[in-house]
């Protein structure tokens, strides 16, 4: 592949591994690379195809963009500009309602309206009282491009592309490693940004809670065992970069029983899980959170996606890419 394994990286932190992204992206790189396909491109025409195709007003992945904002389901009270600009403040991420109808002059109900909206159009991920947009890539592309747009903040062509060639250089250095032996980590980050309250992902229902003391420790290679404790309850999580087994999962329930407190037992199961341990975790009351499941909860609360590489290479040898545990489809060239 003309692609080393960083670029690759790079381009599913960027696209959640979304077909029609890769698609666009991969044709534009195919382009570049057809006089000498050995080659392996560096990091400045990547990022140069990434901002033509998906941050200039021309790119088939911005033009993509605009109409989804066309498309979006208005009120009879809502103009396309507020609906617009709605849009461009929900990119910051975790957004309250009330600050939304205050940035936009409208009542608290209006608001809620549409939000109802959004959220039934599969645009908004929620978290207790906060609003995301839920696709990463048009997040990016939303704060980047509609956002200054609508505050009338646009920046010289020299300095946009700038501060463009650096968000992107932070995204391709955070995909320089490989994730497998850092879920603990990122477990233990994502357990620190929890608050009381609900998260609504995928038609599930995350309780959040605030967690007065957090520990984790290694149980076998690639496998880590992370607590939470709050008041009233502790939560266990068996996060592995691994494929889990039906012996991991009695391990799990041997070690977080007999507590004092309630528990709450999650499988973190980032590389798979296999069918019986499925079986039984579900026998258990275990919830699962798949790859796809948990890089959702990374995005929402700000933090990095996890990349997983030992069981499915990201890339396979003829360049067509490769979701882990088949989350999402392949897109060969």
């Amino acid at each position: 592949s003309y692609l080393s394994l960083p670029a690759r990286r790079f381009l599913f932190r960027l696209t959640d591994g979304d077909p029609r992204y890769l698609d666009a992206l991969l044709r534009a790189l195919d382009d570049l690379v057809c006089m000498d396909p050995k080659r392996q491109l560096g990091i400045a025409p990547l990022f140069e195809t990434v901002m033509r195709e998906a941050l200039e007003p021309d790119g088939r992945i911005s033009l993509l963009f605009q109409k989804r904002v066309e498309s979006l389901p208005r009120g009879l009270r809502e103009s396309q500009q507020t609906l617009t600009e709605a849009v461009a403040l929900l990119s910051a991420g975790r957004v309250k309602p009330g600050a939304l109808a205050a940035a936009l002059g409208l009542k608290l109900p209006e608001i809620k309206k549409m939000i109802s909206r959004m959220e039934d159009g599969g645009w908004l991920i929620s978290g207790g009282a906060s609003y995301s947009l839920r696709d990463s890539l048009f997040r990016f592309w939303a704060h980047e491009v509609l956002l200054p747009d609508c505050q009338g903040q646009l920046l010289d062509e020299k300095s946009r592309r700038s501060r463009w060639m650096r968000l992107l250089g932070g995204i391709y250095e955070a995909g320089c490693e490989s994730d497998s032996g850092k879920i603990a980590a990122q477990m233990e980050a994502l357990l620190k940004q929890f608050r009381p309250g609900t998260i609504q992902l995928e038609g599930r229902k995350i309780y959040g809670t605030h967690f007065q003391e957090i520990s984790w420790s290694a149980v076998t290679e690639g496998v880590w065992l992370v607590r939470g404790t709050a008041s009233k309850e502790s939560h266990f999580y068996l996060a592995s970069s691994r494929e889990l087994t039906e012996s991991d999962v009695e391990e799990f329930r041997a070690v977080s029983g007999r507590q004092k407190k309630r528990v709450h037992r999650v499988l973190v199961a980032a590389s798979g899980i296999e069918q019986n341990a499925k079986l039984l975790a579900q026998q258990y009351k275990m919830d699962i959170w798949d790859l796809r499941f948990f890089n959702l909860l990374l995005d929402f609360h700000g933090l990095a996606k996890s990349i997983m590489e030992k069981r499915n290479s990201l890339w396979d040898h003829e360049g067509a890419w490769v979701g882990a545990e088949g989350l999402f489809s392949s897109v060969t060239k």
